[in-house]
């Protein structure tokens, strides 16, 4: 059987109690370029949309608040 799981970095501990025997522990994360990429374009189809709804300090606040919950986004196991 193979398993791939993942989550945030708390979750390290629980694999550790119950899935040690076997496991592979690997680190990935989303790339911060592609995030802020992304984000840029969804909110430029909305200004689109519905331009001025947005302000500068709101854009840059959603992009922050996402790039800093992401990088707890982290977690990958492989049981082979």
């Amino acid at each position: 059987m193979r398993l791939f799981l993942t989550g945030r970095p708390y979750i390290r501990e629980e694999l550790d109690k119950h899935l040690t025997k076997g496991a592979c522990i690997i680190h990935i994360a989303a790339d911060q370029g592609d995030i802020r990429g992304y984000l840029s374009r969804k909110m430029d189809d909305d200004d689109d949309q519905d331009p001025g709804l947005m302000t500068e300090d709101l854009r840059n606040d959603v992009v922050k608040t996402v790039l800093e919950k992401a990088s707890d986004m982290w977690i990958g196991a492989s049981l082979l």
